[in-house]
């Protein structure tokens, strides 16, 4: 997220906000990490379990705090447990 320019980052910002995916959600058919904190902004942990179990073979992983953008707020932890949950799903490679 370090990389774009400010202006990009400025113009995805104001936008991001407003995506409304709820009709799209239903329809990802691959294994699917869902991360988020316990007190995001963005959803509770139950409404955000509620859509992440409409994805077929998804996990939910609630982390400690607040971020309402996890990714960036806790990387190594994101990064680790997407390894963990690729390697869980495709244990030859």
């Amino acid at each position: 997220m370090g990389r774009p320019a400010v202006s990009t980052q400025l113009g995805f910002i104001k936008t991001i906000a407003c995506v409304d995916i709820r009709a799209d959600v239903p329809t990802i058919t691959r294994p699917t990490l869902v991360i988020t904190t316990k007190g995001s902004g963005l959803a509770s942990v139950e409404e955000t379990r509620a859509w992440q179990q409409t994805i077929p073979d998804s996990e939910l992983l609630v982390l400690s705090g607040d971020s309402d953008h996890v990714a960036a707020s806790e990387v190594a932890q994101c990064a680790q447990a997407t390894l963990e949950f690729i390697e869980r799903r495709d244990p030859d490679d």
